[in-house]
């Protein structure tokens, strides 16, 4: 898969990525080191630790990393679970259901990512 097919399948943002990043090479490479990086690990060990200020500050990384890639959905979820974390958690019920939203566009998006061709 090339890299304007992925962002036409997670339905993301690919003009404003290659508007900053100007090749798609480039966007390849940041997509790839996306996957590296621990931010999506420790918000799950955060939740199911209940360390809702440690799942804020890893949710709050993720939600700029997406944005900065044009992952919209990603990006969506995850800033829907910043803020019902912003401050302290407000409702273990509402923030349980936002990270599985956001755990569900985070599988999509490494599935996808995962399929990309160097």
């Amino acid at each position: 898969m090339g890299v304007v097919e992925l962002y036409k399948q997670l339905n993301a943002d690919y003009e404003n990525v290659i508007a900053r990043l100007a090749t798609e090479e480039r966007v390849s490479k940041y997509l790839h080191k996306f996957l590296e990086t621990t931010d999506y690990e420790d918000l799950k060990n955060a939740v199911n630790n209940s360390d809702w200020e440690k799942a804020f500050l890893s949710v709050h990384t993720l939600k700029g990393m997406a944005l900065n890639l044009g992952l919209t959905q990603l990006a969506t979820n995850a800033s829907n679970l910043t803020e019902e974390l912003r401050g302290g958690l407000k409702s273990e019920s509402s923030a349980l259901n936002y990270f599985s939203m956001v755990s569900e566009e985070y599988k999509k998006t490494v599935d996808a990512i995962n399929l990309l061709e160097y």
